[in-house]
């Protein structure tokens, strides 16, 4: 069961890169597919640096040439990403965009036991 559960969870990462990122243009399929490894690794430690996300020393190594070739405009690989939401916006009849502005500040407050 626990096999399942993270195969699951890393078809769906998987998803989401392929949805967010396969339509990105960089001027060649080998760059697009780059670009979703990359963005399916960085999904799974979006907290860690990236040659922690990349895990092996090759991903790490590509991901470093990716991001310094001229040839690939950050507008590039954000575009995709960018008009990936709005082909799901199309799939449902009312979208709702929630904003919560509300703050807290707890500074004041001594610590307390229990």
């Amino acid at each position: 069961m626990r096999k399942e559960a993270d195969l699951s969870a890393l078809l769906a990462a998987t998803s989401w890169a392929v949805t967010e990122f396969a339509d990105a243009d960089l001027g060649a399929l080998r760059r697009t597919q780059r670009l979703v490894n990359l963005a399916h690794a960085l999904a799974q430690r979006p907290g860690a640096a990236l040659p922690e996300a990349c895990g092996s020393g090759a991903m790490r190594k590509a991901a470093y040439r990716f991001f310094t070739n001229d040839d690939i405009a950050p507008d590039d690989m954000v575009q995709s990403h960018m008009e990936a939401p709005y082909s799901r916006l199309h799939a449902v009849p009312l979208v709702l965009a929630v904003q919560d502005t509300t703050e807290a500040n707890w500074t004041n407050l001594r610590a307390t036991e229990g």
